[in-house]
This record gives C-alpha cells, sequence and structure tokens, in this order.
C-alpha cells in the first residue's frame, strides 16, 4: 500500500501522507491476486507455441494493453512513476477487469478458445511483469504460482518487458461500443431485479457500425437468448401506460384525487393520449361524475414495439439497443 502511494507521488513536488491511497493499492494488489488465479486456472494447460489470429472483441483488448504498454514504458523511461502507475491501474481495473474477463469468460469456459487463452497469456503476464515495480510481492507470488510453469522464467524481475502489440484501430473502436453495450445490458438487468447470470430474452441492436463479429461475446456475457443487429425501421412508438400525475391531481382535486387516480388507470392510453393533445379531457370517475381533467394531470407513457413485440429502449452513444420484453 505505502509503495502504491509513494507510485503515484511526481517527482520533485510535495505530496501531502493520503490514506485512502494506501488502502487503494492494498485493494489494486487484491485484485490483481484474484485475476491471476483467475487466469492461471484458465491457462493452466496452456501450450505457448504457434501463435493464432485474435478474434475481434481481443484484438480491441490487445489495442488497449499495447496503448499502455507504450504509455508505461515512456512514463518510466522518463522516470514519472505517478504517469506509469495511473495507466496500469486504469487499465487493469476499468478495462480487463471490469469489461474484458465479463465479456471472454463464455469462450473459456468449456470452449477454451484459443484466441481468448492466448490473450490472457499475454496480457496477463505482461502486466505482472510492468506492474512488477509497483507491487513486487503480489506480481512475484502470482507469478510463481500462475505463470512460471509456463515460462521456465525463475522470477518476474528476470522476464522480459512486454512489447506493444500491433495497434488495430478499426477493432479498438469497435470494442469500446461493444463495452459500452454490455455494461447498458448488466444495468438494465440490475435495474429489473435481474440476476446478472440470469438468462434475458432477445437483444437486437441498431448501429451504422457493423459489430457482428462481437455479438456472440456480448450473448455470452449478458446470457441473452439472441444478439442480432437489427433495422430501426421496424421499430415504432405506441402509446402504453396512463400515469397519474400526483404531484397535480392531489392539491387541485383534494378528496377526490383517489378516484380520479382510479378512473385514470382504466382509460385506454391511445384515447386518452390523443384527447389530451386537444386539451382538456371529461374523466368519469366512480359514482358517475364528470370531472375535467388536462394535459398536466396525466403523462401517457410511449411504449416501443419491433415487429409487433414489446421492447425496451437502452440508448448507447448513437446506438440503440431494444431488449424484447418477456412474456
Amino acid at each position: 500500500g505505502m509503495r502504491f502511494f509513494a507510485g503515484t507521488c511526481s517527482l520533485g513536488k510535495d505530496q501531502p501522507f493520503q490514506e485512502k491511497e494506501v488502502v487503494h493499492g492494498r485493494k489494486l494488489a487484491e485484485k490483481v491476486y484474484n485475476i491471476g488465479r483467475f487466469i492461471g486456472n484458465i491457462i493452466k494447460d496452456y501450450k505457448i507455441g504457434k501463435k493464432v489470429e485474435p478474434a475481434p472483441l481481443d484484438k480491441w483488448l490487445l489495442t488497449r494493453y499495447s496503448r499502455t504498454v507504450t504509455e508505461v514504458t515512456s512514463a518510466l523511461d522518463e522516470y514519472c512513476f505517478d504517469r506509469a502507475t495511473r495507466a496500469l491501474e486504469n487499465f487493469i481495473w476499468h478495462e480487463f477487469a471490469d469489461h474484458y474477463l465479463e465479456l471472454v469468460k463464455h469462450r473459456v469456459y468449456g470452449q477454451k478458445d484459443p484466441s481468448a487463452l492466448q490473450t490472457l497469456y499475454e496480457v496477463g503476464q505482461g502486466l505482472l511483469t510492468m506492474l512488477s515495480f509497483l507491487q513486487p510481492h503480489i506480481t512475484e507470488e502470482v507469478y510463481q504460482t500462475q505463470f512460471k510453469h509456463l515460462t521456465g522464467v525463475k522470477s518476474i524481475a528476470l522476464t522480459a518487458w512486454p512489447k506493444a502489440p500491433a495497434v488495430d484501430e478499426e477493432n479498438e473502436a469497435k470494442g469500446e461500443l461493444v463495452k459500452e453495450i454490455t455494461a447498458a445490458l448488466r444495468s438494465h438487468k440490475s435495474e429489473k431485479k435481474m440476476a446478472l447470470n440470469a438468462p434475458m430474452p432477445r437483444v437486437q441492436i441498431v448501429s451504422k457500425v457493423d459489430l457482428t463479429g462481437m455479438l456472440s461475446d456480448i450473448k455470452g456475457a449478458t446470457n441473452a437468448a439472441e444478439v442480432v443487429m437489427s433495422e430501426r425501421g421496424d421499430l415504432k412508438e405506441i402509446p402504453g401506460e396512463v400515469k397519474p400525475v400526483k404531484a397535480k391531481i392531489g392539491p387541485q382535486f383534494k378528496g377526490k384525487a383517489g378516484p380520479i387516480i382510479e378512473a385514470l388507470k382504466k382509460e385506454d392510453p391511445a384515447k386518452l393520449a390523443k384527447a389530451l393533445e386537444k386539451g382538456p379531457y371529461s374523466l368519469k370517475i366512480a359514482g358517475g361524475e364528470e370531472i375535467t381533467i388536462g394535459p398536466e394531470h396525466a403523462e401517457v407513457i410511449p411504449k416501443w414495439t419491433i415487429k409487433g413485440k414489446d421492447v425496451d429502449l437502452l440508448h448507447v452513444k448513437d446506438i440503440t439497443v431494444l431488449v424484447e420484453k418477456a412474456l
């Protein structure tokens, strides 16, 4: 923890002690240990040999890793330890662990996909080597238990400094979109109070960018029934639900607010929406009394359909993600 804190400090500048950075360093060490165990279990039977062509999503990760290797190498050459520390931390925590590992799990559990194994080995070992200047003890522990049997090198301190892989800007851009889409779908599941590993309905993605080569990774990470590219032309908006505006109804109608709210809920959404567009609306409440309400008293929530099926809409940058509603 203290060494991590020291690594966040800029040379030549006074830096007040910050306990939170020490704690943060300990948490990063724990994260590295858990990542190391995960990768170690996946690659324990991996054979270092002829390289395979990386899958599209792996090219995204390798490009992000390449940029990290370049940044860390440059920073250390200039003795800017704080730059190197932040670059490593951001990649390990916010790209590798939070996104790639979740997206790649479906390809390594059972399938043992060669591209995924190769990527996990290359990136995992390279990160340990680069991080060893900052957290020598945990990186040595992870290396000895998870990687040494593959490399045959005695210590992490003796491993070669990683080389930056080739940059693939096209797949990098696509991977960034996939990362955002997957995060949005996982958030959607949380909002629906679904377990993250629970099955979810069919997902349709409306995008000018063709993400076909990475759709299976989104499907695997979200446990969706299917993930496909779709045309926005099939999407229709129709009135879906009447939502009484209680904050307006209560103060104005007082004792009649309850019956008005109940009557509104029974109204046909399409009919009410059309009527409110013209102005005041005569609403019949329990007992037969008619009450005049305005557009401020009720909101008609739209619902979206695609080819007759109800969908939830998620917006991710310039992309529309449609999630079919379970029957």
